[in-house]
């Protein structure tokens, strides 16, 4: 999914003249989406801390361009991997502290995108 989003902006590194045909970056960074969106039942499976980081990446990309709603889809599931698994808890006491950051910053991530889309 990064190889994904980051294809989708490849094009503003060039310069606006150079004339170059964006279409086959938009291609290549929906074969990426495509790839990882195949391994969505093996993600969901194992609704880890990875589960909702794929999820996230997953609701950015399709964000611009999505119309059918995906990205609010993909957003919400960001939400309840990340509530089952209690990272919108503030008490962590068995957790390193690095990791109890981590787990702060990925919730309040994935509140914030998928409260404003």
């Amino acid at each position: 999914m990064i190889f994904a989003i980051g294809t989708q902006f490849a094009h503003l590194s060039s310069s606006a003249e150079d004339g170059t045909d964006h279409g086959a970056d938009d291609i290549l960074a929906l074969e990426f989406y495509h790839k990882a969106s195949g391994l969505i039942s093996d993600v969901i499976a194992v609704a880890s801390i990875e589960s909702v980081q794929a999820f996230l990446l997953l609701g950015v990309y399709t964000l611009p361009i999505d119309a059918a709603g995906l990205s609010c889809t993909y957003l919400g599931i960001a939400i309840k991997i990340a509530t089952q698994n209690g990272m919108h808890r503030k008490h962590h006491k068995t957790l390193a502290s690095r990791q109890v950051e981590l787990r702060r910053r990925l919730w309040w991530t994935a509140y914030t995108l998928e409260r404003y889309t």
